[in-house]
């Protein structure tokens, strides 16, 4: 196992995805089972997805 904050994972691995995240979203640590080394774009991209999904949870709408 293999447990990293997402903002290193992104600056590492995809760099463009920083700016879709807030600063505390950034400092969410994301544990992988089978490490880094199998990641693929698509599982970052469900990453973000679902930190993002998360912290607007709370979000009251207008």
């Amino acid at each position: 196992m293999e447990q990293i904050q997402l903002q290193f994972l992104l600056e590492f691995l995809y760099p463009e995805r920083l700016e879709l995240l807030k600063e505390e979203e950034l400092q969410v640590p994301v544990v992988f089972q089978d490490g880094l080394r199998n990641i693929k774009q698509k599982d970052i991209d469900e990453i973000v997805e679902a930190v993002i999904m998360e912290g607007g949870k709370d979000a009251i709408i207008h």
